[in-house]
């Protein structure tokens, strides 16, 4: 571990850093299998086993504390907290109705803040820029509420499906970014526009937090593996 002092991405400050997890160490250990765990970076490169997660130097200890309740709450949220499964045609959703709002918040905040701090080549499809940077900054340090340029959406797969690195996509002309996280798909939306009324019982956490149920055949996660898979296959054969 490099023990050398500099700057803290969060507080600006000069101290020492500690090894901090970009995406939570729960998510990976949500697979059974979690210590032959590989990660899939957003080229479609080969994956590279981490059964540890990937972790950057970006933060000071005390910042690093500030993330640690969302980060210990969002996976008991999504797994242990009481809920219900709903079905509209052939669509499924779970339904919380108790939760805590402000913790989820804040995790979904400073996941997007730790990915755009990283130098890691994994995250380099994140980047907030200094005008988004500073707006994510105020809020984790408790001086601003929640932006509201923030919208997000949690679906969930019926399979622990490997980590994807975060990609960025257009979503109704919205700067979006997804993260794939083993059983659960995250999509946050950063950008002054915001989503249309479609969206609105996904985006709208006030009353329930809705969480929409995918197929493994939507995974982008599965088709990336399955596109990997088969330039190794044709690797060999050479």
């Amino acid at each position: 571990m490099n023990t050398n002092h500099t700057i803290c991405s969060l507080c600006g400050q000069f101290k020492k850093l500690v090894n901090s997890h970009i995406i939570p160490l729960s998510f990976y250990r949500m697979n059974p299998e979690y210590t032959k765990q590989k990660i899939y970076s957003l080229k479609g490169t080969f994956p590279r086993k981490s059964p540890q997660g990937v972790y950057d130097q970006i933060l000071c200890t005390e910042c690093e504390q500030l993330f640690s309740s969302g980060d210990d709450y969002i996976l008991r949220f999504l797994e242990k907290i009481k809920k219900e499964v709903k079905t509209t045609g052939n669509q499924s959703y779970t339904v919380y109705i108790t939760f805590d709002l402000s913790l989820i918040n804040y995790f979904i905040a400073s996941l997007v803040f730790r990915a755009s701090a990283s130098q890691k080549q994994e995250f380099q499809a994140v980047n907030l820029g200094k005008k988004y940077e500073s707006l994510f900054k105020k809020y984790l340090c408790s001086e601003i509420p929640f932006p509201d340029v923030i919208e997000y959406i949690f679906m969930k797969y019926d399979v622990c499906n490997p980590i994807l690195m975060p990609l960025r996509k257009k979503i109704e002309g919205c700067n979006v970014y997804v993260f794939h996280l083993g059983k659960y798909e995250l999509c946050v939306k950063i950008d002054q526009k915001r989503f249309s009324e479609t969206f609105k019982p996904l985006t709208d956490h006030q009353t329930e937090f809705v969480v929409m149920h995918l197929k493994d055949s939507e995974s982008i996660a599965l088709k990336l593996m399955n596109k990997i898979a088969d330039k190794y296959k044709k690797l060999r054969l050479l």
